[in-house]
């Protein structure tokens, strides 16, 4: 059986990811409610086909990624039917309501995202990136063409920047460390989707190639939490630039969304959010730097990686005060 799964793990990761690609595609090209579902349906579809191919899960884990998936799409095809037959307004907000919770559902994000770091702690590192980064743009995106109610989302900023700035402070693995700093994140998202979409795809856009620094550098490191040498280095560069520790690209990131949303108090959550999880991206950083540091097992080509994430911050800088002031 196991034999049979490795002749057949290519063709099911190339069809699984096309399916994956295919979904993202129609959920963010899309202005119907019953297209989305269907870019949902087929997304989740190829990236459960990953989880089974990539991954070491147990089938308790899957069922329950399976079940809040399903839950969400099926409240948003409830809430997407209401919305497109109802005629009343208290009845068509309550739709609205509950795409909302459905596209959250299916982010991982308040209330539903009780799942999420169970499935990453389960999962290979392609799997996890995936997770974190790469599909949230979808029903984020969605979410923010939809949105009716601010309000809601800014109470959702606000809890999810609490949970994800003080739950991974009593954490001692990077899994866990990245799916709460995701939390943080997301909040940033909700954020910029309160904004603009362009501000939105600009955030998620840079996360997402940081995210994948930070991933591709544990998985080089075999994810022990600061053991090796050049690769820890470059791990605690990456941590620092994803953490928002100036001058790395991701304050660069922040301050050019606080910049454009201005003085808005959700900002203000997101902010505190931030500050918090510094702590535990801190704790990480300062402990490989004290007990694994070696300047000695590095050489030129090392630090070319290092300084990538640097790199790319000071690239973002540029291009944008040139946007403002040019």
């Amino acid at each position: 059986m196991r034999r049979v799964v490795n002749r057949f793990e290519g063709p099911l990761v190339v069809l699984s990811s096309s399916a994956l690609v295919f979904g993202l595609i129609v959920m963010i090209s899309t202005d119907s409610h019953m297209s989305a579902w269907v870019g949902m349906e087929v997304n989740m579809l190829g990236f459960m086909c990953l989880l089974g191919v990539k991954s070491v899960l147990n089938m308790r884990v899957l069922v329950n990624y399976f079940v809040f998936q399903s839950f969400g799409s099926t409240m948003y095809l409830f809430g997407s039917t209401v919305v497109l037959h109802c005629e009343n307004l208290n009845i068509t907000l309550l739709g609205y309501f509950l795409v909302h919770l459905g596209l959250l559902c299916k982010a991982g994000l308040f209330p539903f995202w009780v799942w999420v770091p169970s499935v990453v702690n389960s999962s290979g590192w392609l799997v996890s990136y995936l997770l974190l980064g790469v599909q949230k743009v979808g029903p984020l995106l969605l979410l923010g063409v939809w949105c009716t109610c601010t309000e809601f989302l800014s109470f959702v900023v606000f809890v999810m920047s609490i949970m994800g700035g003080l739950g991974g402070a009593v954490q001692n693995s990077y899994r866990d460390v990245l799916v709460y700093s995701s939390f943080v994140h997301s909040a940033w998202m909700l954020v910029c989707l309160m904004s603009s979409q362009q501000l939105f795809l600009f955030y998620i856009g840079v996360y997402i190639v940081q995210l994948g620094l930070v991933v591709y550098y544990l998985w080089r490191s075999n994810s022990s939490f600061m053991k090796s040498g050049k690769w820890s280095l470059m791990v605690a560069s990456s941590l620092m630039s994803l953490s928002g520790l100036p001058p790395l690209a991701g304050f660069v990131v922040k301050m050019i969304v606080v910049f454009c949303v201005g003085g808005k108090l959700v900002l203000v959550f997101a902010l505190a959010g931030s500050i918090a999880a510094m702590f535990y991206y801190l704790k990480a950083v300062i402990s490989s730097i004290l007990k694994d540091y070696n300047l000695s097992v590095l050489d030129d080509e090392d630090f070319v990686w290092i300084f990538i994430p640097l790199t790319l911050g000071l690239y973002v800088w540029v291009y944008y005060l040139g946007r403002l002031f040019l």
